[in-house]
């Protein structure tokens, strides 16, 4: 078999929109699917430790079986003909079995069109020291890059609340630690992000979008994304178009919590305020002013 890599990364922020991304993407004709989300092959290598053995990647081999067999029974359900149910079928078990070498990863993307776009969506790429993204370099020239940046404390609240919701916690010492944590804090420091990638993808393979602006304007943001990666502009008849946000509600951050983020992450804001960007200030603003 051929090997193919991608032909763009969604690297994040995560909670900042990329399910969203993904879904849009993903109606478009021209944009071939995974039949999962997020293959985590390079956070695997170059922040998990670089170890098949790594217990971060058990949990990412568990959570993959888990999203392989959903992509199966979805396959078995639906009304394709048998062969594209066994080409999804093998393809959602080639991505769970997760053998993490380059050709693991280039078989999965080898099994679309070739005259398709094809794309990875998954956040734990922003946290990629200059190796791993240099290795995604080396296995695709030319790639373009998208990051989605949310307001840090938003961001912050809900990355908090799936902890709390993993850890089966309600109150806050349960998950306080997290805070305090290397990995907590990398998520929302966009600018070391955008540094690191900007030092070996051209500024114009690179797009670097507002979790605000696809939220206020999500027609007119999705036809910049179509620009980015060449698509026609087909926004006609777009499923969940103003779904930017998971259904499940939000609960209000608490005055405890609220006070942690901002003395934790007040630093992360100076630093964006070099981007000039008034969705940045209007961020700076809100907490700090």
């Amino acid at each position: 078999m051929t090997l193919r890599y991608p032909d763009f990364l969604c690297i994040g922020a995560q909670w900042s929109g990329t399910a969203w991304l993904d879904s849009m993407l993903s109606q478009h004709s021209n944009v071939w699917r995974l039949p999962t989300s997020a293959i985590h092959y390079f956070d695997a290598i170059y922040v998990d430790g670089a170890s098949r053995e790594h217990p971060e990647n058990d949990r990412l081999r568990a959570w993959a079986t888990q999203k392989a067999f959903g992509a199966i029974t979805w396959a078995l359900q639906s009304k394709l003909d048998d062969s594209e149910k066994l080409a999804r079928i093998r393809l959602a078990s080639v991505i769970a079995l997760r053998d993490l070498t380059d050709e693991w990863y280039g078989s999965i993307f080898a099994c679309a069109p070739p005259e398709l776009l094809c794309g990875d969506t998954s956040p734990a790429y922003a946290l990629l020291p200059d190796d791993g993204i240099k290795h995604i370099i080396r296995l695709r020239q030319g790639i373009k890059i998208i990051f989605i940046m949310r307001d840090p404390i938003d961001r912050g609240w809900s990355d908090l609340q799936m902890q709390q919701k993993l850890a089966g916690a309600a109150n806050i010492d349960a998950v306080s630690e997290y805070l305090t944590t290397e990995r907590f804090l990398s998520r929302s420091d966009y600018m070391t992000t955008i540094e690191r990638y900007r030092r070996y993808i051209p500024e114009s393979d690179f797009l670097l979008l507002y979790f605000d602006g696809i939220e206020q304007q999500p027609l007119e943001s999705l036809a910049t994304i179509h620009s980015f990666l060449g698509l026609d502009d087909t926004c006609s008849e777009l499923k969940h178009l103003d779904k930017v946000t998971h259904e499940e509600a939000p609960a209000a951050i608490t005055p405890a919590y609220y006070d942690l983020l901002k003395q934790r992450l007040a630093p992360l804001y100076g630093r964006l305020r070099a981007l000039n960007n008034p969705i940045v200030e209007g961020w700076f603003r809100k907490h700090y002013q």
